[in-house]
């Protein structure tokens, strides 16, 4: 098996993130799995084109949305950790100083951030997916879906980022 590793990380002390290319069917040893409060960890993926999505419960395909639409690969790169990185999940209406934006960077700004749905009485579902014009795109049952009410992924521990 071929890993490549693209070079983009975050660096927070001597940790950081990346994307590994994964191969179909397993999920790389180090990565990144987030629990959206489920007993099921969840991996972002990214498509060779840059969709951000999440890996499909079989592990096979990346699932996300592009331009409204449901779209999936079997060529998919998965994010990943060299060690212990820290994050946590953070509420804010809009994305927090210690906000994951998805080109892998710690800031509150730009327009693609690492997030997580929240139920909100049933008007989501709880998944992950990256947040783009203030709601978390993700894909439920193959569907493209939306959910304004909204957790960032923060590098280090939710209280120590500051919503903006």
């Amino acid at each position: 098996m071929l890993n490549v590793v693209i070079t983009l990380g975050l660096i927070v002390g001597s940790n950081a993130l990346q994307w590994e290319a994964n191969s179909p069917g397993e999920i790389l040893p180090n990565a990144l799995g987030l629990n959206a409060n489920t007993n099921t960890l969840k991996y972002f993926c990214k498509f060779p084109d840059g969709v951000i999505g999440v890996v499909s419960n079989n592990k096979d395909i990346c699932q996300g949305v592009k331009d409204g639409e449901y779209v999936s690969t079997g060529d998919f790169s998965v994010l990943t950790s060299t060690s212990n990185e820290e994050v946590d999940w953070k509420y804010c209406s809009e994305a927090p100083t210690t906000a994951i934006s998805c080109d892998l960077q710690v800031t509150s700004e730009g327009d693609c951030h690492f997030g997580q749905s929240v139920y909100s009485d049933g008007i989501c579902h709880e998944s992950i997916g990256p947040i783009q014009d203030g709601v978390v795109n993700m894909v439920v049952k193959k569907r493209p879906s939306r959910c304004p009410f909204k957790l960032y992924l923060v590098s280090g521990k939710a209280q120590d980022g500051t919503c903006t």
